[in-house]
């Protein structure tokens, strides 16, 4: 029901991979990837099509990388990214406006293609956006661009956008 029209036909389900060992450890407060994590911890290992029936399920949405950034306001220092951490209120990438994890313990999915600036006039290809500690060097504002909404990393979330009403 929640699926994209787009979404190849031989994709079966939405479970994050090693789900059943990341809830696991979650639930126990244990560790997983070398990782502790809890049930407040970012979901990971997901792709562009499960990260978007998920929103769709919630009624919300993917963000755009405008909203990203729009999101990030006058911070102009790039928030640099934290340690793997449950969203709370004590990690430490939070923005002026009280958002937390914009330079994040794990990057996210965007909800729309756009063009690289290292190629303007090429393809539009798929966002993923913010900080990960896997990537040395990223921060609130680094982008990724890839054509393949099918890539699942252990570090690579999202976030849901809503409507105000």
């Amino acid at each position: 029901t929640f699926d994209s029209p787009a979404q190849p036909p031989e994709k079966a389900n939405h479970e994050p991979t090693d789900w059943t060992s990341l809830f696991a450890a979650a639930k126990a407060g244990g560790r997983w990837n070398d990782q502790a994590v809890t049930l407040d911890s970012p979901v990971v290992g997901v792709d562009w099509w499960d990260a978007s029936a998920f929103a769709e399920w919630k009624q919300a949405r993917l963000p755009s990388q405008e909203e990203w950034f729009a999101a990030l306001g006058k911070d102009t220092l790039p928030l640099e990214p934290g340690p793997w951490l449950p969203v709370t209120s004590q990690v430490s990438d939070r923005t002026a406006s009280g958002l937390l994890g914009m330079a994040g313990s794990v990057c996210e999915w965007t909800s729309k293609p756009a063009p690289s600036p290292t190629n303007p006039l090429g393809d539009r290809l798929w966002v993923i956006i913010g900080g990960s500690p896997s990537k040395p060097g990223s921060n609130a504002l680094t982008r990724e661009w890839t054509d393949d909404r099918s890539l699942r990393r252990p570090d690579l979330g999202f976030r849901l956008a809503f409507e105000v009403k």
